[in-house]
């Protein structure tokens, strides 16, 4: 450095009443030199992968494809049944999965007419709907509050007498529902999804075709005190309504005989003594779509 620059130097310093090192720390914080700013970025990414991790999710080992699971079309029952099996095993071998809930859901009500959007059964359900109008025509004209919704083609739902789901629920509050027929995606569906696409909570049904369920905790309610021969899949000439499953047909080592399907569809409401050890009866709890809502959110 020159002379002349030196003393300019010297009269900047003077003049802001700073010394060298002082004069040099100011320009370093403004002109925030690209190592501070990278430090800054680091951290702020840190925080937020560690705000990510914290944040609860469906976990890895449970998040398997459909193709990952036995299906048999209008075996709702036992494909869920293999289905919550596969799941339990996963959850009993890995303490990062310990205490994780498996239930399956019965979904029907007392006419055994029971709505559900967003099937894979599409072809069946214009037949359906046309059924439901004629049974409201009768004895209901003029009376909009006892009409059921209206069941458009290209959202029409399936009339299913029963059909059955699984669901998830992990420690950190969140629900999934495996519907190995529905087209909703992702699969499995986070269940709060699930159920305002499935079952319409804000429609105005009728509310004999309003949709309630019987939740049943996989182990050992429903392992071991299921149980179907498949005869309510036969025809009245004994042959088969749809092709059954290859395998054997399933019945829990508790099961009282080899048909205990009936008890689990039944949705109506308990009766006094039919319960055992609070809310939840032999055979699990029945719920409305307003309970069901409540506890999965």
């Amino acid at each position: 450095m020159c002379a002349w620059e030196a003393k300019r130097q010297s009269q900047l310093h003077s003049q802001s009443g700073l010394s060298g090192a002082q004069e040099e720390v100011r320009i370093r914080r403004h002109r925030k030199e690209p190592h501070q700013d990278e430090h800054l970025w680091q951290k702020s990414k840190g925080k937020q992968q560690n705000m990510m991790a914290r944040e609860p999710c469906l976990p890895t080992a449970l998040a398997l494809p459909r193709s990952c699971f036995t299906y048999t079309r209008c075996f709702c029952e036992e494909n869920v049944y293999l289905l919550l099996a596969k799941l339990h095993a996963l959850i009993s071998s890995s303490e990062d999965l310990l205490g994780c809930q498996l239930s399956a859901l019965f979904v029907s009500n007392s006419l055994k007419a029971c709505p559900i959007w967003m099937q894979r059964e599409t072809g069946e359900a214009l037949g359906n709907a046309d059924q439901v109008e004629d049974r409201e025509e009768a004895g209901t004209e003029g009376n909009e509050e006892n009409k059921i919704a209206e069941f458009s083609l290209n959202d029409g739902p399936i009339l299913w007498d029963y059909h059955v789901v699984a669901l998830l629920e992990t420690p950190g509050g969140l629900a999934y529902v495996y519907d190995l027929d529905t087209r909703l995606e992702p699969f499995p569906c986070p269940a709060g999804a699930y159920v305002r696409k499935a079952f319409k909570p804000d429609l105005p049904l009728r509310e004999e075709y309003r949709q309630r369920f019987r939740r049943v905790s996989f182990s050992p309610v429903l392992r071991d005190c299921f149980a179907s021969d498949r005869s309510h899949m036969r025809a009245l000439d004994g042959s088969w309504t749809v092709p059954p499953p290859l395998y054997p047909p399933i019945r829990g080592a508790n099961s009282a005989s080899a048909m205990t399907l009936p008890a689990f569809w039944k949705v109506d409401e308990e009766k006094e003594g039919e319960k055992e050890g609070g809310t939840e009866g032999k055979l699990g709890e029945v719920l409305s779509l307003g309970d069901l809502l409540k506890r999965i959110k």
